[in-house]
């Protein structure tokens, strides 16, 4: 791609819209938005912004596959924000999906009871991604506490789109165990 910038004109973003956003409210990605407002238009920033600050929040209601298009801007016409942008980046909610299983392999440390209660998720339940990232998390400490500090794993989503249902099959490479001395 071509990249270019504009010096000595400032371009402020005035405005935000979201269109496509249904589940998610538009108010609520406006307000997540803050931080965009005011600040100089870059469609490179406003597309690095969507993916880093609001797909997180598609993630949490279970909208594992959402995705932000390219912004577009056009002059604000107000008073009140002169010289200034109004900013749309459009969204492709996606379905919302809910949990069904996990599949464990490479494990000999820990049972996939265990794993799985350190994982947290249950059949049904929306797909929350922020909640699986938390269970991962838990899952590397609960290696941790047996001494595998440096246990490493790989999740690969497997998606139903004909169901809205998603389970993950998560791949551990448990490594030594490490002793205190």
């Amino acid at each position: 791609a071509h990249v270019f910038g504009v010096r000595g004109i400032r371009m402020p973003v005035c405005a935000l819209h979201f269109p496509g956003a249904r589940n998610v409210s538009e108010t609520r990605l406006i307000n997540s938005s803050k931080d965009i407002m005011g600040t100089d238009y870059s469609r490179i920033f406003a597309s690095a912004f969507a993916v880093s600050s609001l797909f997180p929040i598609y993630r949490e209601v279970g909208q594992l596959r959402a995705t932000f298009a390219t912004p577009s801007a056009r002059l604000a016409a107000t008073p009140s924000c002169s010289d200034g942008v109004d900013l749309s980046i459009p969204v492709d909610e996606g379905a919302i999906y809910s949990w069904t299983k996990e599949e464990w392999s490479g494990n000999q440390v820990l049972t996939p009871e265990e794993l799985d209660a350190s994982l947290g998720m249950k059949s049904g339940e929306v797909a929350n991604g922020l909640k699986f990232d938390k269970g991962l998390i838990a899952v590397r400490q609960a290696y941790g506490r047996k001494g595998h500090i440096a246990a490493s794993l790989q999740a690969q989503p497997d998606f139903d789109e004909a169901t809205s249902k998603v389970s993950y099959r998560i791949d551990i490479r448990e490594g030594p165990q490490y002793h205190m001395g």
